[in-house]
């Protein structure tokens, strides 16, 4: 084999490898934001819930991303449906799979149009389900409510 050959099979093998190492970067990352926002989120509605005679929460605060639009869908809500009121295929709403789960809602941040970042949000926490209609909620009017369920 050709000194030529071994140098073109060894780039081709190291481009792989930095294609590979991207892209499980780009994933951590991913996680990184995901948990920034979860612990921003926290704060926002744990400080709702400690105003007793208001119990409210507005997501404007929210400084973790960089956000103009809100969707929220509820649990089960098709993957297709999803996508076309979003109008982009996501790979995190894929992975997520909320259309054979009950336990989280799907909070999608976009910025013009675009998916900035997917969170599943545990039911538990806060249950997002009442608003979850799948409309875009602005940044200006994402105030929200807390009300205690009977069964808590």
């Amino acid at each position: 084999m050709s000194v030529v050959k071994i140098f073109y099979k060894l780039k081709i093998v190291h481009v792989l490898l930095l294609g590979l190492f991207l892209s499980s970067c780009s994933g951590d990352e991913r996680m990184i934001q995901e948990s920034e926002i979860m612990r921003s989120l926290e704060k926002i509605i744990e400080g709702g819930k400690k105003i007793e005679s208001d119990m409210k929460f507005n997501l404007e605060s929210l400084q973790a991303v960089e956000w103009d639009n809100l969707y929220i869908f509820g649990p089960y809500t098709p993957t297709n449906d999803i996508e076309q009121k979003l109008g982009a295929t996501n790979v995190t709403v894929k992975e997520i799979d909320i259309e054979a789960r009950d336990d989280i809602n799907l909070l999608v941040f976009m910025l013009q149009s675009e998916v900035i970042v997917v969170v599943s949000y545990p039911r538990q926490n806060v249950d997002f389900s009442p608003v979850a209609s799948g409309t875009p909620i602005l940044k200006e009017e994402s105030f929200f409510n807390i009300v205690e369920s009977a069964d808590e």
